[in-house]
């Protein structure tokens, strides 16, 4: 890995040393953050590819948060493990700022929570209609009679239900038998 963080870092030119990544430096020395045993100098490497290799992609904005919350207890994350420079920047305020962080978590999780119920709820609605239809049909079928049900089956499928049938020769017999005695 070691390797092509060079090969990335020496195809880096003056346009890609001015960032935002003296603000991520100062977040990060403030709170000791992301570096774990790594040298400044590497550190700041990797910063400055993560810029480049987002800078003017979007972003998904629910992949960065959950990203950041994913590694927020993990104090040795490094920048080129963020998928942007938006999901560095969230890791960072998770740890810097955990309550805040998780409290925007947690509305954020209530907003897809509310969404997700609207839509479900919307959905059980529709099926209800369908699920009333085909209870109707069900107990409709039910309250059938039986010798009318047995003869259609046997007028669509009469190999299928004798062969049915056959495999129940104990209940038969014992019917049978209950037929000869007066």
């Amino acid at each position: 890995m070691a390797a092509g963080i060079r090969k990335e870092a020496s195809e880096l030119d003056d346009s890609d040393t001015h960032s935002d990544v003296s603000d991520e430096e100062h977040a990060r020395k403030s709170a000791n953050l992301g570096k774990g045993k790594m040298a400044d100098k590497d550190f700041d490497v990797q910063l400055r590819i993560l810029e480049k290799r987002t800078r003017g992609n979007p972003t998904d904005a629910d992949g960065d948060i959950d990203f950041a919350y994913r590694n927020m207890a993990l104090p040795n994350v490094t920048p080129l493990m963020a998928s942007s420079m938006a999901a560095w920047s969230w890791y960072l305020y998770s740890r810097t700022e955990p309550n805040k962080f998780l409290e925007i978590c947690a509305k954020r999780e209530d907003a897809k929570a509310k969404l997700a119920g609207a839509i479900t709820s919307q959905r059980m609605a529709d099926d209800r209609r369908a699920q009333f239809e085909v209870i109707e049909r069900l107990e409709k079928s039910l309250t059938q009679d039986v010798t009318a049900i047995v003869k259609e089956l046997m007028e669509k499928y009469p190999l299928d239900v004798l062969t049915e049938c056959r495999k129940h020769q104990v209940e038969w017999d014992k019917f049978l038998a209950q037929e000869k005695t007066p």
